[in-house]
């Protein structure tokens, strides 16, 4: 356990030696459950302080402190235990310390990977690491006015960003929010049918990070 220290001095925290307001959990599956992390507030001040208030900035995060009143020289304890269920990805949460001689913010990071269940619950199509909800998407008794669109959920299982290129007919349009997909991430894909540059049912085998998905247009007669 790596202790944190402060110095609580006119209402402000000062750093002293090698301490740091944060801590990373590093890469954590989503269903192991909670992780903990104990802080430590070292009071430097010659009066004595007290721990008034504790907020994290998430439902996913919560936290236990020692109410006592710290004297000079003294140490308290401010214990925050983070739940990655059901969140993919970078998370960084902020807890929000208020005390008799100021405030400040602690906080903790993760990089949570989805369970191997997760994956192959929600993700079931895989190319190499990228996992995708659907390999195939098919649009019926479209109208020549319309411009349907179906979302393909993709993610990425290894610790390297994949590039999220596309290479798909004239006829449909494939857009995400980012260029790239980050490690242990999920990214919705939208495909559209763009229906006045296509006159005739067809079908046809897109690329996204070089995945295969089948678009099949049938348009209402």
């Amino acid at each position: 356990m790596r202790k944190i220290i402060f110095i609580l001095i006119l209402g402000t925290v000062v750093s002293t030696l090698a301490f740091d307001f944060s801590h990373d959990f590093g890469i954590i599956v989503a269903n192991d459950g909670v992780v903990s992390h104990q802080f430590w507030v070292y009071n430097d001040h010659d009066s004595a302080i007290t721990i008034l208030k504790v907020r994290p900035s998430c439902g996913c995060t919560a936290t236990k402190y020692d109410s006592r009143t710290i004297q000079p020289g003294d140490s308290a304890f401010i214990d925050v235990d983070f739940n990655p269920a059901a969140r993919y990805g970078r998370q960084n949460k902020s807890i929000y310390v208020t005390t008799t001689a100021g405030r400040f913010t602690l906080s903790v990071q993760a990089t949570v990977a989805a369970a191997d269940s997760n994956i192959r619950e929600f993700f079931p199509y895989d190319f190499n690491d990228l996992h995708l909800s659907a390999d195939s998407i098919s649009f019926t008794e479209v109208r020549r006015s319309d411009a349907p669109a179906q979302v393909i959920h993709m993610y990425n299982s290894s610790p390297d960003s994949i590039a999220l290129t596309a290479n798909a007919p004239s006829w449909t349009r494939i857009i995400s929010e980012r260029p790239t997909l980050p490690p242990y991430e999920e990214e919705p894909i939208v495909v559209q049918v763009l229906s006045a540059q296509c006159h005739a049912d067809t079908a046809a085998t897109i690329a996204v990070a070089g995945a295969p998905i089948r678009v099949a247009v049938s348009y209402r007669k």
